[in-house]
């Protein structure tokens, strides 16, 4: 933590404590001349409030700047809502809706409607910053859902076990990154309206939705199964220990071709026939964001592959963690052991409750 005679910079990102609480927060503005009694004062927007306000740093004990992590959520100003890339992206995703055939238009007659909000997040890729809107609704409004809402992931020993057969079998081993998922995944079979946003410019009518989007309980569910069901028409079979693990055999029962799925993150490996007939229609049915081999990053492993086998590590993700939030009254007592001491543990406890830390 940084001490208070320090102020942030503008358009970052800070946690800072006041008040014996801990805040998160986007710094708007600063004071250019601190003179006067607001000369020390400095607009924030509060993560999760709906208006940015005004704070007197002085008041701030201790504060440090946050990094950006690859993807974080921007909390929007009015004028940041006019911005023309978050303009843009709003339309992008409209248009990307309309591609996927996700809803259509019906009447407005008091259907009884689940609201939407967007969500708009920023990616820092090559330098430059990356804009994107998703609509997400507000599942929780929706009075009845009885759907399976359960969606399988690889686990960590299946993907271990496709580097393994990938490498013994000399086979390259490949990832896929499929965009907008959920609005790929199968049709909706109940009756779910959707209010559509004000930029869709949609007055008197109601979305009726023929596809899960984001924020409905059934989302992943419905993508899965769309996954489960294309695969399973292309010969595979699901591991009888991973449901998130999809092999191909040939007559000898030898493998021939695999895939392992992490929501819409694929890894896949196989002959050079089974990747000519299986992953170039996975290619011609869905839409891929990205396709990677050789060197790439696949939740959270950087995965390299040489004529040597493959070598896999989390050096990033290690580079990228954040120090854990420690109250300062702690931190003066760095020295003393994790246990004992009840009036050390005493006072740890009431201070990290009044800083919002749940203890035991």
């Amino acid at each position: 933590m940084k001490q208070s005679n320090s102020r942030p910079k503008p358009n970052t990102e800070v946690q800072y404590e006041a008040d014996g609480k801990l805040v998160r927060a986007k710094v708007l503005s600063v004071q250019p001349k601190r003179k006067g009694k607001n000369g020390n004062r400095v607009n924030i927007h509060v993560n999760g409030a709906e208006r940015p306000c005004s704070i007197n740093w002085d008041d701030v004990t201790e504060w440090r700047e946050v990094k950006k992590t690859e993807e974080q959520v921007m909390f929007l100003t009015g004028d940041d809502e006019l911005r023309q890339e978050v303009v843009d992206a709003k339309e992008k995703e409209v248009v990307n809706l309309i591609e996927n055939d996700v809803f259509e238009e019906v009447k407005d007659i008091g259907q009884s409607c689940v609201s939407c909000k967007w969500v708009i997040t920023s990616k820092v890729k090559n330098d430059v910053e990356v804009v994107k809107a998703r609509l997400v609704a507000r599942g929780f409004e929706e009075r009845s859902n009885t759907a399976r809402t359960d969606s399988p992931t690889c686990s960590r020993q299946s993907l271990r076990m496709s580097f393994v057969v990938a490498s013994t079998m000399t086979w390259t081993i490949h990832s896929l990154d499929i965009t907008s998922a959920f609005l790929q995944g199968n049709g909706i079979e109940r009756n779910v309206f959707l209010r559509p946003p004000p930029e869709a410019d949609c007055e008197g009518v109601v979305w009726k939705l023929k596809r899960c989007i984001y924020g409905l309980n059934d989302a992943p569910r419905a993508w899965y199964e769309r996954v489960h069901q294309e695969l399973l028409g292309l010969g595979g079979k699901t591991s009888l220990y991973d449901e998130a693990m999809f092999l191909w055999h040939n007559e000898e029962c030898v493998i021939w071709g695999l895939i392992v799925i992490h929501v819409d993150d694929f890894i896949y490996a196989g002959t050079a026939q089974w990747n000519k007939e299986v992953i170039g229609h996975v290619m011609r049915k869905f839409k891929i964001s990205a396709h990677a081999s050789g060197t790439f990053r696949y939740v959270g492993l950087n995965v390299v592959q040489t004529t040597e086998g493959i070598c896999i590590d989390q050096r990033a993700y290690v580079e990228n963690l954040k120090a854990i939030d420690t109250a300062p009254g702690r931190l003066e007592c760095k020295d003393e052991p994790l246990i004992g001491r009840r009036k050390i543990a005493a006072s740890f406890s009431k201070r990290t409750t009044a800083l919002g830390y749940v203890t035991n």
